[in-house]
């Protein structure tokens, strides 16, 4: 087993350094990121919980798709719960359900 645990520390390592360098500062990514997170706290307010196809839908596209993972990145909670993605380019993926931590 602790192989195992090895293995999830280095993959999410290897996330985590990804996810960094998405995290640019250029004004496009920067914008997106900001509109994506006010859309799902917004959305969160309302119905409770928010998927990231439902704030893509409010915001549009982002110019990495990668981005989508920054969206929820803190100070979310994952419900659990998943959804079937209704975009089609998705191929009927699953969306995670959050929530505000």
């Amino acid at each position: 087993m602790p192989e195992q645990l090895d293995l999830f520390t280095e993959g999410r390592a290897r996330r985590d350094a990804g996810l960094a360098l998405l995290d640019d500062d250029t004004y496009e990514t920067d914008l997106w990121l900001l509109r994506a997170r006010e859309a799902a706290l917004f959305l969160a307010s309302t119905n409770g919980t928010v998927t990231i196809d439902e704030v893509r839908d409010e915001v549009g596209d982002p110019p990495n798709p990668n981005l989508c993972g920054l969206v929820f990145r803190t100070g979310w909670k994952f419900t659990g719960e998943m959804v079937e993605s209704t975009r089609p380019e998705r191929h009927g993926a699953w969306n995670r359900k959050w929530r505000r931590d």
